[in-house]
């Protein structure tokens, strides 16, 4: 791996090979094994130390097998009885390298079996510069004495540089000591950055910065994550094992899980085809999605429900990700793994996930990301029309690619997040915007001459959307003149798209969606209400109450914050975990701790804890 290096580099040096000179004139090293013989030349070369304590008539079980030791074993040639000394020279290092399968078994002199199930290797890896190196001195040694490749997977490693692409070099100054980023960041942020920055073979260009961008990106959302259950499972009370194994039916709880399978799949496939960077991409897409889209979507069965199905969806969810996460950041996985699982045993004793397909629901996890690109286009059209989050919307019209759909349960999730109160589809865009034509006056100037001015005219009156259907469909719009057909062509007009006034449209490819922003006094008072919510929680917070903490409110405003109060003043209590809220008008002698804005109005609050 990569498959260009396979048949192009190391394919290039196997198809041009030449002989390899194996002998070094130097002290340190493998000595070479032969004897010579100082009188007639004959050469004998031992294949054990027994062999050569057999020929030099003593045991020589204790020699050390290098020199100056062995230089000075002496053995009566088999040729004509003369002193045989061994040559000079030792063996290239290479060659000590590739006989590193078997050598570091000594094999096979002991370690049979051992070696038996451990050549050929699954798996080995190093640096592009090994092409010509160690992959190919393993694949010679081995070729020649055992017939056979002695790998069955190699990965290629690209070179790591600098943030700027240049070679490191102390005298350049651009060196990252790893000890010190591993002091600072740990060394699973510095493992996770280069498995998940770029394919192991690419050149790695390594800073301070990207470490910390990956870190935050992936490893600080998951931990944040995982924080989030601990913190509610011990507030609930909720022990892994405590809810029943049923299958989930909340469509969150089902689509989570089928997400996870499906991750697992992509995970376990990218890392057994040696793709790190595939497998890290898996996980880090599925703990943004766990993150930013489940656990949002599903803080209120936390929060106030104290839901336990949904807590067995995020544990296990969790516990499957400690596990994925174990071969890329060790100490993070088996951190959560020990903590969540309660197990004495490290999670890289653990079995690696399967793959249930019966939890799988394809057609699920289809309509969640068509979800999810809805949403990101709802926020994009409420951010454009500067309405706040905040404040509910009476609608939100969508149009979907032709012939994808989406069930009520999706549907519902989508109006939630989206704070409307009803989702409606379209079929077009007609609806949503408002067209103008306008003629091209160079392109019809010359053919239409004196007509020019009736056709401006007649345009400003026709239907901008259906001559945009029009042209869409047929190539051309024919325009009545006085009776008269005009043929008019795209070259020939520019139809213009508006939005309208009282619409705030946002479009990614076949997928658009338009907010009605038209707002009632009960849409606006219910704004206001959810405006509080997020104020007092932020009061509550100040004033170092713990999350579970039941509070008494006391409020006093007027005007229209004091109806909205009033109105959903039940509702407001659920949101802050109160168990009583008094609501007054301002000045009729409430105590007010603190003066919180709502909409330029003065709000009176005073929170104690029940």
């Amino acid at each position: 791996h990569p498959e260009h290096i396979r048949a192009g580099r190391f394919g290039d040096w196997l198809e041009n090979n030449v002989d390899w000179a194996l002998s070094r004139d130097r002290f340190w090293g493998t000595p070479i094994p032969v004897w010579r013989c100082t009188g007639c030349g004959h050469d004998v070369c031992f294949g054990s130390v027994a062999d050569l304590g057999a020929a030099a008539g003593r045991d020589l079980s204790e020699l050390d097998l290098h020199r100056p030791f062995v230089d000075d074993i002496r053995i009566d040639c088999a040729a004509c009885g003369g002193a045989s000394y061994r040559v000079e020279p030792v063996l290239d290092a290479w060659f000590d390298s590739g006989s590193m399968p078997a050598a570091q078994l000594h094999y096979p002199f002991e370690a049979s079996d051992e070696f038996a199930t451990r050549f050929p290797a699954d798996f080995i890896c190093e640096a592009i510069d090994q092409t010509r190196g160690w992959f190919y001195s393993l694949l010679a040694v081995n070729t020649l004495v055992f017939g056979r490749s002695p790998y069955r997977n190699v990965v290629c490693l690209g070179l790591i540089v600098s943030a700027d692409g240049q070679k490191m070099s102390k005298s350049k100054g651009n060196v990252i000591d790893p000890w010190s980023i591993i002091d600072t960041r740990g060394a699973d942020a510095l493992r996770w950055y280069l498995f998940s920055a770029g394919s192991p073979w690419s050149t790695r260009r390594v800073s301070e910065e990207g470490i910390d961008e990956a870190t935050r990106r992936f490893l600080l959302t998951l931990w944040n994550t995982y924080s989030f259950f601990v913190t509610y499972a011990q507030l609930d009370g909720w022990e892994p094992g405590a809810t029943p194994d049923a299958a989930p039916v909340h469509a969150m709880d089902r689509w989570a899980r089928s997400r996870l399978t499906t991750t697992v799949d992509e995970v376990t496939d990218a890392l057994e085809d040696f793709d790190v960077l595939r497998a890290a991409q898996a996980l880090e897409h599925f703990v943004d999605e766990l993150s930013n889209w489940y656990v949002r979507r599903s803080r209120p069965r936390f929060w106030k429900a104290a839901d336990p199905l949904a807590h067995a969806t995020l544990h296990h969810c969790l516990v499957t990700v400690a596990q994925l996460l174990a071969p890329f950041c060790p100490f993070i996985a088996d951190e959560m793994w020990t903590n969540l699982t309660g197990s004495p045993e490290s999670v890289h004793l653990s079995d690696w996930p399967s793959v249930d397909d019966t939890i799988r629901d394809a057609e699920l996890e289809r309509q969640m990301s068509v979800a999810r690109d809805v949403v990101s286009l709802g926020r994009a059209a409420r951010v454009e029309s500067k309405i706040e989050t905040r404040q509910p919307l009476p609608r939100a019209l969508v149009l979907l690619p032709s012939g994808v759909t989406i069930d009520g349960p999706v549907v519902a999730e989508i109006a939630d997040e989206l704070n409307v109160k009803a989702l409606e589809p379209v079929t077009s865009l007609e609806g949503l915007l408002d067209y103008t034509v306008v003629p091209n006056f160079r392109a019809l100037g010359a053919r239409l001459r004196d007509r020019m001015p009736a056709v401006k005219a007649a345009l400003g009156d026709v239907d901008g959307a259906t001559v945009q259907r029009s042209l869409d469909e047929h190539g051309v719009f024919v325009l009545e003149l006085d009776g008269d057909p005009v043929e008019l062509g795209p070259e020939d007009v520019e139809v213009r798209a508006q939005q309208h006034e009282e619409l705030a449209l946002a479009r990614d490819g076949a997928i658009a969606v338009a907010l009605d922003l038209r707002l009632d006094d009960a849409l606006r008072r219910e704004g206001t209400a959810r405006k509080l919510v997020r104020a007092l929680n932020d009061h509550r917070k100040a004033t170092g109450l713990e999350i579970a903490d039941r509070i008494r409110v006391e409020l006093a405003t007027d005007g229209t914050v004091l109806d909205a109060l009033i109105e959903h003043r039940d509702w407001i209590a659920g949101e802050i975990l109160a168990v009583e809220v008094t609501v007054d008008a301002l000045g009729d002698g409430v105590p007010a701790g603190e003066i919180v804005e709502i909409d330029g109005t003065p709000v009176g609050v005073r929170i104690e804890k029940a």
